[in-house]
């Protein structure tokens, strides 16, 4: 888990990248990562997506009362790559076949850099739900991940101000 990453990724857009490895062929993987009924099991919210480069993609609402997100797929090359936008962000998953099953290396990119933590431990708990799913083991309930939340910040360095930008009326960012 150390090897998360957090990097600018142009002008007011930040990425964390999360590379984990899981014992089992890609194509499987591959199932897990663009199904919907497999990603039921593990992503933070509910998916609709046809795998195809300009498909709409559905996000469920992530709480009562707020509304759906949509998304347009952004890359398709089976087995290998899949990306799609969520509202304003972007997730792009790219699998490699290893000597012992797949890495999948994702790359979430947004435009709130205090998140970064939040991001990072949120995916390693939806990783977390990854491994189990294909074991085929219960899925763990959910933790607030408070610690990796933690760990991140410190590690991405977000516990120190940053300034973007100073607009033409002073408005920092």
């Amino acid at each position: 888990m150390s090897d998360d990453t957090f990097a600018p990724a142009g002008p007011h857009r930040w990425s964390v990248r999360l590379a984990r490895r899981y014992p089992h062929p890609i194509e499987r993987v591959r199932r897990s990562v663009s199904q919907p009924e497999h990603l039921a099991a593990w992503f933070p919210s509910t998916v609709a997506l046809e795998p195809r480069v300009g498909a709409e993609v559905r996000f469920g609402a992530p709480m009562e009362g707020m509304p759906e997100l949509t998304g347009v797929v952004t890359y398709c090359e089976p087995p290998h790559l899949l990306g799609f936008t969520w509202d304003t962000d972007h997730l792009r998953f790219d699998l490699r076949a290893a000597a012992d099953g797949t890495e999948v290396v994702l790359l979430h990119t947004f435009d709130d850099r205090a998140g970064a933590g939040r991001s990072g431990s949120g995916w390693n708990t939806c990783f977390g739900s990854l491994r189990a799913d294909l074991a085929g083991e219960p899925i763990p309930e959910p933790t607030r991940a408070v610690a990796r939340h933690e760990e991140l910040v410190a590690v991405f360095g977000l516990h120190q101000p940053a300034v973007d930008e100073v607009d033409d009326d002073g408005t920092w960012r």
